[in-house]
């Protein structure tokens, strides 16, 4: 497409290291990208970038080619209009997928942050067997899966051989970005914790 534009475009083989930091933060950021976790102090922007570029829709994890089902409500008649589509999304966030999501993000981020393989092994098993069909269970782990690979190539962690040695089944999206997220010290948003009144 680039080039199609009249962009000229040449291929290269090298590190890819999307955070843009001073040098003399570089070799410390470079450790980073070899297994060691993010200082506290560094969980600011560099935490808030990296956690950006994982979340990106041009992140390669197939997103594009998934929807959660909206064919199917719109066929069904439950989506006819913008405020049909809104009432939708609220459900799907809410109350469905996204909520199981976040719930299972949580208990991902915690059992690795705790060292806990046996809880880490519990919510990836439990993960991917909650997808209620076998169109969302393809999602989620092609989802992860993908995940997985692209985020290891860019941004190697123990966390991820750690989720691998506890789990050596199909891993779940959201487990997946859990996992990799508390490896390299991105903390948890208070507003994605589970409320203790669900």
């Amino acid at each position: 497409m680039a080039a199609g534009l009249g962009a000229t475009v040449t291929a290269i083989d090298a590190p890819f290291d999307p955070e843009q930091v001073a040098p003399q933060e570089r070799d410390q950021n470079h450790q980073h990208g070899h297994g060691r976790p993010m200082a506290a102090e560094d969980t600011g922007s560099a935490a808030l970038y990296r956690l950006m570029a994982w979340l990106s829709p041009s992140y390669p994890v197939g997103a594009f080619s998934y929807s959660s089902g909206i064919e199917w409500a719109v066929e069904a008649g439950d989506i006819r209009d913008a405020d049909g589509l809104r009432r939708w999304l609220g459900v799907v966030i809410g109350e469905g997928g996204g909520f199981c999501d976040a719930v299972f993000f949580v208990h991902a981020h915690r059992s690795l942050a705790d060292t806990d393989d046996v809880a880490l092994q519990t919510v990836a098993e439990l993960a991917a067997a909650f997808a209620p069909s076998k169109e969302r269970h393809l999602e989620t782990t092609a989802q992860g899966a993908a995940f997985i690979e692209a985020t290891r190539a860019a941004w190697p962690s123990p966390a991820l051989d750690r989720l691998a040695a506890a789990w050596t089944g199909p891993v779940a999206y959201p487990v997946a970005v859990g996992v990799a997220a508390a490896g390299h010290s991105i903390p948890l948003d208070p507003r994605c914790a589970p409320s203790s009144t669900r």
